[in-house]
């Protein structure tokens, strides 16, 4: 039984932030990146910056949600996708790419 609510808690969650991830109009950034990953830990400062600056960020860790890593398509670390109005804007390895994006937008 705790192992069905356990379950359950977690597909709620992961529902309830796709939800957010696709509804809003205002661009935000999910990250997938690992602790491991040399070139995710040199992204942080950058993607840290851009949440200081109002953007909401969605991260996940490779390593605590591979099936949402396998959901995504996401075959390589990091990669960034760019939501804005529910769609797809932008999804890239390259964090200059995506500190590009949030500067001009």
């Amino acid at each position: 039984m705790k192992y069905l609510l356990l379950l359950l808690a977690v597909v709620l969650f992961f529902a309830v932030r796709q939800y957010v991830v696709a509804s809003e109009s205002k661009p935000h950034l999910v990250v997938f990146s690992a602790k491991w990953c040399g070139a995710c830990q040199a992204a942080k400062p950058i993607v840290d910056e851009i949440e200081a600056g109002g953007y909401k960020v969605v991260r996940f860790d490779a390593d605590e949600h591979p099936d949402v890593l396998r959901r995504y398509g996401v075959r390589s670390l990091p990669t960034f996708i760019v939501y804005k109005d529910g769609k797809v804007v932008l999804r890239t390895n390259s964090v200059q790419a995506v500190k590009a994006y949030f500067n001009a937008g």
